[in-house]
């Protein structure tokens, strides 16, 4: 972590106009527990680029890596509204209501993917149909479909109680997209799961994120400053 935020900072101080080197840098301290510093980066990052949507999912996503739940509702809705085709968004925002016990919000919604609304729907109480967009997205994800829309199943399998189905399909996802990973796990989110033992599958996740973070960083060094 502290290579990696030097090799940040460095690019910050060659091009201190560089918005996108503060978003990273945001979300490598969210996720290391440090988030009021990350909220001060990626804030920067937005009074650089404030008309970037890309900017706003990095606060968005700060949060969520930070599991700030309630803030990722405050920057995802406006997000999501203002560009409907913003999938990530949708699932930032849908998954933060349903941390809060809020997931009739977003059980309705039609334009998230189908994940998000089958934990939505779950967290609501309405299983059957919970199962049912679970199983489609199962269905995409054996047909080669690895993208936001299938980004979630591996969490809505470990809300169901299914923690040694969801520990296979958080290590596929890890192989398959570090970055989809990270995106997809947090301390908070996954509170629930912990009624139903913590042991095994926490120390796995623990290991997996550290392992995709990794990975993450190493791949970003190789983008060049534009």
């Amino acid at each position: 972590a502290a290579d990696a935020e030097r090799d940040y900072r460095r690019a910050i101080l060659l091009k201190p106009g560089y918005a996108e080197a503060y978003g990273w840098i945001a979300q490598l301290l969210a996720a290391y527990g440090r988030l009021p510093e990350a909220l001060e980066a990626v804030d920067r990052a937005q009074a650089l680029d404030p008309v970037s949507p890309a900017m706003r999912m990095a606060k968005s996503g700060t949060a969520w890596i930070g599991d700030s739940a309630e803030l990722v509702v405050e920057v995802a809705r406006p997000l999501r509204t203002l560009r409907p085709d913003m999938h990530p968004a949708w699932s930032q925002e849908g998954m933060a209501l349903a941390v809060l016990g809020r997931g009739r919000e977003c059980a309705d919604w039609t334009l998230a993917p189908l994940t998000i609304r089958a934990i939505c729907l779950r967290q609501s109480g309405r299983i059957p149909e919970a199962e049912r967009l679970a199983r489609e997205t199962e269905s995409q994800l054996a047909s080669g479909v690895v993208d936001v829309s299938t980004a979630f199943l591996p969490f809505y399998i470990a809300w169901s109680g299914r923690l040694d189905d969801a520990i296979h399909a958080y290590d596929r996802q890890l192989n398959q997209s570090p970055t989809l990973f990270m995106v997809s796990t947090s301390h908070r989110i996954l509170e629930p799961v912990a009624r139903l033992g913590r042991g095994r599958f926490f120390r796995e996740l623990i290991r997996m994120r550290t392992e995709a973070w990794n990975r993450v960083v190493a791949e970003s060094k190789h983008v060049t400053l534009p």
